[in-house]
Order: structure tokens, then C-alpha cells, then sequence
């Protein structure tokens, strides 16, 4: 198995959506798996696809264990065709069910361990899963879509051999094939889908074609008649250009510039099919646009009809009154107000009477499919004494310092006091109504149009006015800005318009900013921004629009690493810190700024550097830099090692301690020992401990593991028992520094030795000549790792280990030479010479108790006196308990 890691460029398409189907083995599990929840109190079982189809990238392949996950725990392991182990885990609940990524095509084995009540071979079982190579994919995981320019998708590479053995389907919606080739042109954007199918496999991958910045476009309706409005709203704040184009033509005309689009039906070219363009630039691709293309039907209105008074009403009380209506197109459905008439399905043509009317204003609405029309006419009282009388006076707009004054209907009732209600139809039927008590006169405030007027009494007794009332209105400036404005910290906002204006702009806070036009205003409060604008020109009024802004922080993110099987596969997690992924946008960068993610997960296709940007969505944009992160291959192998002694002499237990050269990779420890069988038992109790204590002889192994249950490495020791002869060091030695007296100790036949005095270490040798007195002691480690420690005293006290005369008289038994020896001393050698270097006497002897000489010496060489003189005496003692090998030298004074 390849160890490195490396991925091709063919890997990236599973990696962001890839649905695999697997044949005869998955669909044994697939239809197996609904009945997982009845197997678990069950025994255990190795349930799983025993098949799979790879393209290159990953297929995921779901295995369960059945049983009772409450007691047991499940040992799982994939391994290769080499017997290289992927995969590992081990646990309880959590694993009864595993899934694993096969990554390349091959024979591998799954296996499973159930132990249950510390029973280790509770349950054991294998199976093969085979994993076949599926077709090549080449397409990119994201493709920048620019404008309308088609992009071609391909999705195998054209010149692999195995091409013919391959039929496509590309779809963006399930069931609706667009192409069926191996390269398909996409002319809009979104995800699209292709499903390649072979004897083998059948594989879905998927690519996103899109622009590289989103925008999102609401219609207020896609179908309107004649006469309406429609408005578009980005959700993003962006000065947009917006054009149309009406079916069958190819011209594409323009709408101007805005950050949002009011469009009416008579901006149109009447009814039809109609698409409304609407474009961004790309600041980071130019030439490149965002474009969105939103479909409008503009349908005729309802239709035309007349309305005819024939009679007006005689009073209140005889509701004499009468019109006729008199169709030119055909209606649904024709109604009259305050429930005067209701007529259903009427033909072009049609003549319908409506009679029996008291005095008022009606409003006569002709429906036709969703379209309405309305018309209004007057049935006046012939009896005015018993109405309210008055007169209207129309008032028009007029400039303010903000925009306009509204315009407005002044009711006025000859200067007596009355009581009643009034209602103000407008030519298009829009009604405002309202009551007065004890007014001389009544103003209602109106938008500029054709006003009718209704005075009622107390009594619910109509007068209408006789004439149509003219509110003027007053042309205004027009500039553009968004109605809301999702914020990331702050924003410069540059209103739009076609003519030269001057701004003031008052924020939130109540605090103002004035500027011209091309001049930005920063938008970094919450609440609402008033903005006025104010031409040159005396005939255009100020307008004043408001903008609603939310002021958000930037996203928090960062990117997580996952590794995600044992062969080195990687990914890369969007960290947002508990935010909404669908509330942001998320960019994956290559190195040189190509787009290779949108997914809050990303497979890198390659090592290298990658960024990671996450930006909020329908908002500005934040002034954050993106993320960096270096992919690198993974950890999968470190050097493992037991460090651990036998069992010495008659110890209880020893002591195995892991040494790790990356301690830091590591997540997990098991500890085995192997038993009479050869089979390695689960030590279950050292679980993740570094030093463990064992009580009996023989093979122990140890297994580190990663974050995923990888096996980083793995050690084995062989523990047995030795005998290790002891120190033989007395408990106390004593010095002599007058008379240079050392004892020299041995400790020799040790892999290691350590001397130390009061606790710091003084000597690594074998041996080690005491000069000091003190609290020693001596630690050694034999061959086979066993330690031992022996502690002593060393103390200052000069014993006369030798004693002899400095004189003698020759022949004289009383005084003659002789040396008497310490208990402790071994053996002593004695040499004395003649003055030119002759060896005259030598004798060498073991030490008795010390009470009686060990050696003695009358004078005599070769049977004769030696002369009167002085002599050199070499006298040399050992003693192995004290450590001395010493040799003493004195003069020998001989007298007659």
C-alpha cells in the first residue's frame, strides 16, 4: 500500500458529495439495516457490504455489530491485502456501528471483537470486502461562473481507455436528464449532477458552477398585469445594473443603476414574457459580472368597461338611484361596493343594470383571472335639506426641507359645527374614510390624484360632492440606497442617482454628515440612517429615504484538521463557534486564490498552502484576512520502545514504562501480554497508562494509537527472572586522611554503576577510592536490568593498620625487628634492602588476630650479622573488607 500522501486531482469530486451505490453486497445491508434496532439485544454479528465501487477518491462502506451495546465492547480493525491496518476502534455504544472511507480499489478485510463480561473471545468474526475501481472524475469541485458564458463540465477524462464502457446522465434536478455525453455545457449556475454508469458501478459525483460572489435576488412577484409594480431586492447591499428583455427579442435594455429595483408594468412593452437582468461586478475578476436572470409575466389588466348614471336617488330614504355598466371585454366577475350589485361571467358586450341606490360614491371592480379594474360613479341626493353641505377645496404638494408636504382635501362646513363620517375615493378606487364630531371643517390628507368626496350625517344620510377634486404633486429628486443593510462592523455607502444632488445623512445617534454626490458615508451603527437629498434645481423637491442597518461582528472561524482513516486522508472542518453554516459564506482558497470549496468541509486534493474565508452571508462584506494553513503529510509511524527490568531475585513485580519518540501524536495506549496459546491478551485495566506494573513473566506488547485509533507504532518486551549476586559492601569503612589511608571499593561486573556521597552522584566506575568521610551509596544495574542499592558510612578514624620498630640490635630476641598487622589487614609483604639497593630480607605472611607478630626478623644474612647501619623497609598490606592495597616505607636503625 502506498504510505505517502498524496491525492490527484481525480479525487476531488467524491470528496464534495459523491453518492456511491454498491451492488450485491451494500443492498444486502442496505435492506438489512432497518432492522439494526431489533438485532441489538441480540448476540453479536458482523453485519456490512461485502462490495464496493471506488472512483478514485472515496467510498464509505458502514459496518455494525449488532449486540448488546450496554456490556459489550467492540474491537474493530481494517486491514489491506498486506495485512497493513487502516483502521482501528474500540468502545462501546459509540462503536456498534462504524464507517469507514476505502480510499483505493483492493481486497481488504473487516474484523470484529465482541468483548462481553471480560471474555475476550466472546466473539470473533472477519469478512472480505471487495472494492472495485468505478470511472476516473477530472471535473473540479467548483468552476467561477462569469456572467452568462457557458462553462463546459467534463466528467471523465476523454482519453481514458475505458471510456466506452461508461454511459452519462447529467442532471440538475433528479428525474430531468439535461445530457447524456461525457462533457456537458452549463449555462446556469448552481450544483449539477452526473451519474456515470458501468457493468461495475453506478456513481453520482458533483461539481458547483457559480459565481464567486453571492447574491441573492427576491421578486416580489413573477407575474403581474398591466398597471402593477414589481420589486427586486438583493440580499446583499450592492449598486446593481438592471437591464430587460422581452421574449422573442433580442434586444436588452436598460433600467439604470440601484441597490434595489421598483419596476412598473409601464416601463414595459406591454403584456408577455419578460427576464429582468440583474448584474454585479466581480471587484477580484474584471470583466467577470454576476448575473441573475429572474423571469416576469406581465399579463393583460382585467379589461374595460363603462359606467352610465341613470337616475340619481330622490333621498335617503328612496333609494331611487341607478347606473348601468356596460362591458367591453369579457369579466369573471363584476362587483359593486357596499354590496349594490355582484355579477359573475359576463361577456364582452354585456349590459348589467344596478338600481335601488341610496345617495353615495360606488365602486364598481371588474375581475379578470388575478387582474382587477375599478371605476367609481356618483348617485347625488335631490333632496340637499337633509344633507350635510360643504365644499372641498383641493390643496397640492409643496417643497419641504426634507421632501414634500403632503397634499391634501379641505372639507369645509360653511363654519356650523357637525357630526358624521366622510370618505375620499380616489379614481382608482382606493378609499380613505374616517369620522369627525363637532368640526367646522375636516382636512384629509392625500397623495396627488382624482378625488371624489362623501359627507354622511349622523344619521347615515349620503351627500357626495358634484365634482372631481385635482391634487397635484410635486416632481422630487430620485436617488437609490438599500431599504436594509445587514453590516459587518462598518460599510461605505455611496448613494445612487443620475442626477448631481447633495446629501445629509442622519445616523442612529442623532449626530449628521452632509457630502455631494460620489462622496461614501460610513454606515457603522445600529438603527436607522436618514438620507435626504437636495438638487440645485428649484423645480425638484428634497427626498428623504430610510435605511435600516444591523451592525454585526465578524465571523469567527478557523480551520480544524480531521484525519480521517489511517493511510493519511485528510480534512479540513469549518470552526464557526456554534453560528448557523447557512448564515455564511465559506470560501476554500488554493494557494494562488483559485475557489476549490464552498462546503463547510474541504478534502484537500494536494499538500500545500490552502486559506480558509468565511464571510456573513446577505451582509457586507468583512474586512477579515483569510485564514492560511499548510497540509502536510500526517503522522503515521513513530518509534515506540519498552523500557523495563526482569524480575530480579525475589521480587513481587516489575515495572514496564512506553517511550515515545512523538509523545504529543499520541491518544491512546493498550497494553497485551501473550498467553500459553500464543494469542495476545487485551490488558484492559492499563488502558492509556504510560508505566505499568506486572506480577508474571513473559511477553508483553504494547500499541499506541492517534486522535482516530491509528497505529503509530508498536513494541514488544520479553520479561523473565534473574538472580543478581549482591554488593558485598559493609555497612560502615573508615578513613585515615593523616595517614593516606583510602580504602578503594569495587562494584564491578555491573552494566551500570552510580557512587554517590550525601545524595550526589560522584562516580560512574566500577570503582571507587573513599577520601572523604560521609553517607554513601551505591547504585548498579546488571546485564539483564535488574537494580540494586547499597548504602554505607565512611568515617574518619586512623587505626594503625601496620606496627614495627624503627630499631633493633641484632641477636637480641628481645629487640628484634617484627610487625605486628591490623585484624582487618589480609596479608602483609616485607622488604628491606641494603643501602646500595640489595634485597637483604623478604618474607611475606597472612594475618592472624593481630595480637601476635606476622612477621619477624633476628638480624641475620646468609647466617651471618648484618652490619651496624640504616636500612630501607618496604612493608606492603592489603585488605579486601577495607578496600587497601598500601604500601608503607620507613628506615630500620641497627645498633649493637
Amino acid at each position: 500500500m502506498q504510505s505517502g500522501f498524496s491525492f490527484s486531482l481525480l479525487s476531488l469530486v467524491l470528496w464534495i458529495g459523491a453518492v456511491v451505490s454498491i451492488h450485491a453486497g451494500w443492498n444486502y445491508y442496505t435492506a438489512n439495516h432497518s432492522l439494526l434496532g431489533q438485532l441489538e439485544d441480540q448476540d453479536p454479528e458482523l453485519i456490512g457490504p461485502t462490495t464496493a465501487c471506488l472512483t478514485s477518491s472515496v467510498v464509505f462502506g458502514t459496518f455494525f455489530g449488532a449486540g448488546d451495546p450496554s456490556v459489550d465492547r467492540y474491537v474493530w480493525t481494517i486491514t489491506d491485502a498486506a495485512g497493513e491496518e487502516l483502521y482501528y476502534q474500540t468502545g462501546g455504544s459509540d462503536a456498534q456501528e462504524i464507517e469507514f472511507p476505502f480510499t483505493s480499489a483492493g481486497t481488504y478485510t473487516v474484523s470484529l471483537q465482541v468483548i462481553r463480561n471480560g471474555n475476550q473471545n466472546f466473539f470473533r468474526a472477519s469478512q472480505q470486502v471487495v472494492v472495485e475501481r468505478g470511472p476516473r472524475f477530472v471535473m473540479p469541485p467548483d468552476i467561477v461562473f462569469c456572467g452568462n458564458d457557458p462553462v463546459q463540465i467534463t466528467a471523465i477524462d476523454p482519453n481514458d481507455p475505458t471510456i466506452g464502457n461508461f454511459s452519462f446522465e447529467w442532471y440538475r434536478v433528479a428525474g430531468q436528464v439535461l445530457g447524456t455525453e461525457n462533457t456537458f455545457t452549463a449555462t446556469q449556475p448552481g450544483r449539477h449532477y452526473v451519474r456515470v454508469i458501468s457493468a461495475a458501478c453506478e456513481v453520482v459525483a458533483s461539481t458547483f458552477v457559480g459565481p464567486a460572489i453571492e447574491v441573492e435576488v427576491r421578486a416580489s412577484a413573477n407575474r403581474v398585469c398591466e398597471g402593477q409594480h414589481v420589486t427586486y431586492t438583493p440580499d446583499t447591499p450592492v449598486l446593481a445594473r438592471w437591464a430587460y428583455q422581452r421574449q422573442g427579442s433580442n434586444e436588452l435594455r436598460s433600467l439604470g443603476s440601484s441597490f434595489a429595483l421598483d419596476l412598473h408594468t409601464s416601463e414595459l412593452d406591454g403584456v408577455g414574457q419578460y427576464t429582468v437582468f440583474f448584474y454585479v461586478d466581480d471587484p477580484d475578476r474584471p470583466g467577470c459580472a454576476l448575473e441573475r436572470r429572474i423571469n416576469l409575466e406581465v399579463v393583460a389588466g382585467a379589461g374595460e368597461f363603462t359606467l352610465a348614471k341613470l337616475q340619481d336617488a330622490d333621498g335617503c330614504e328612496l333609494p331611487t338611484g341607478a347606473f348601468e355598466i356596460r362591458t367591453q371585454d369579457g369579466f369573471d366577475a363584476i362587483t359593486v361596493s357596499d354590496g349594490a350589485g355582484n355579477f359573475a361571467n359576463l361577456a364582452a358586450g354585456s349590459v348589467r343594470t344596478v338600481n335601488g341606490l341610496v345617495p353615495g360614491i360606488y365602486t364598481v371592480t371588474g375581475r379578470s383571472g388575478t387582474c382587477t379594474v375599478s371605476r367609481t360613479i356618483r348617485i347625488e341626493n335631490e333632496n340637499p335639506n337633509e344633507a350635510i353641505p360643504f365644499t372641498v377645496e383641493a390643496i397640492d404638494q409643496s417643497c419641504s426641507e426634507t421632501g414634500v408636504r403632503v397634499g391634501a382635501l379641505r372639507i369645509d362646513f360653511g363654519g356650523v359645527s357637525q357630526s358624521g363620517s366622510y370618505r375620499v375615493v380616489r379614481s382608482n378606487g382606493a378609499v380613505v374614510a374616517g369620522t369627525f364630531d363637532n368640526e367646522t371643517e375636516v382636512a384629509v390628507n392625500v397623495p396627488p390624484g382624482s378625488y371624489e368626496v362623501e359627507i354622511r350625517d349622523a344619521a347615515n344620510c349620503a351627500q357626495p360632492g358634484s365634482v372631481m377634486y385635482e391634487v397635484e404633486g410635486n416632481r422630487q429628486v430620485n436617488f437609490s440606497v438599500p431599504a436594509s443593510l445587514q453590516v459587518c462592523e462598518s460599510f461605505e455607502l455611496f448613494p445612487s442617482s443620475t442626477e448631481e444632488l447633495t446629501y445629509t445623512v442622519v445616523r442612529p445617534d442623532g449626530s449628521s454628515v452632509a457630502g455631494s454626490s460620489g462622496v461614501g458615508f460610513v454606515v457603522d451603527q445600529t438603527g436607522t440612517y436618514q438620507f435626504t437629498a437636495i438638487s440645485t434645481d428649484p423645480n425638484l423637491c428634497p427626498r428623504t429615504r430610510e435605511v435600516e442597518v444591523v451592525v454585526n461582528e465578524p465571523v469567527r472561524f478557523e480551520p480544524v484538521f480531521q484525519q480521517i482513516d489511517c493511510s493519511g486522508r485528510q480534512m479540513y472542518t469549518t470552526e464557526l463557534f456554534g453560528r448557523d453554516p447557512n448564515s455564511v459564506i465559506i470560501r476554500w482558497y488554493s494557494e494562488n486564490g483559485t475557489i476549490v470549496g464552498r462546503n463547510p468541509q474541504f478534502f484537500p486534493p494536494l499538500t500545500g498552502n490552502y486559506l480558509l474565508e468565511v464571510q456573513p452571508r446577505a451582509s457586507s462584506a468583512c474586512e477579515v484576512s483569510p485564514i492560511p494553513f499548510e497540509v502536510v503529510v500526517p503522522l503515521r509511524s513513530t518509534e515506540v520502545e519498552i523500557q523495563g527490568s526482569p524480575f530480579c531475585n525475589e521480587d513481587a513485580f516489575t515495572t514496564l514504562t512506553l517511550d515515545v519518540g512523538n509523545p504529543e501524536a499520541v491518544r491512546a495506549i493498550e497494553w497485551f501480554q501473550r498467553n500459553e496459546e500464543g494469542e495476545w491478551v487485551w490488558l484492559l485495566e492499563f488502558n492509556d497508562q504510560q508505566s505499568i506494573d506486572v506480577v508474571d513473566e513473559g511477553e508483553y506488547q504494547v500499541v499506541v494509537r492517534n486522535q482516530i485509533g491509528c497505529r503509530l507504532g508498536t513494541a514488544t518486551l520479553e520479561v523473565g527472572r534473574t538472580e543478581v549476586e549482591p554488593l558485598g559492601l559493609e555497612d560502615s569503612y573508615e578513613i585515615c586522611s593523616e595517614e593516606g589511608i583510602f580504602p578503594t571499593l569495587q562494584a564491578a561486573g555491573y552494566a551500570e554503576v552510580v557512587w554517590f556521597l550525601d545524595g550526589q552522584p560522584i562516580s560512574d566506575q566500577p570503582s571507587y577510592r573513599v577520601m572523604s568521610p560521609g553517607n554513601y551509596e551505591v547504585r548498579v544495574v546488571s546485564e539483564e536490568g535488574c537494580e540494586m542499592v547499597s548504602a554505607f558510612e565512611v568515617l574518619e578514624g586512623c587505626a594503625l593498620m601496620i606496627r614495627m620498630p624503627d630499631a633493633m640490635v641484632v641477636g637480641d630476641p628481645q629487640r628484634d625487628f617484627r610487625i605486628y598487622a591490623h585484624p582487618d589487614i589480609d596479608e602483609v609483604e616485607v622488604f628491606i634492602y641494603q643501602r646500595t639497593g640489595e634485597l637483604i630480607f623478604h618474607a611475606t605472611s597472612r594475618v592472624g588476630s593481630g595480637t601476635e607478630p606476622v612477621c619477624s626478623w633476628d638480624g641475620q644474612m646468609n647466617g651471618r650479622p648484618i652490619t651496624v647501619g640504616t636500612y630501607p623497609v618496604v612493608v606492603r598490606y592489603r585488605s579486601g573488607r577495607l578496600g587497601l592495597d598500601e604500601v608503607m616505607r620507613r628506615f630500620l636503625v641497627v645498633v649493637q
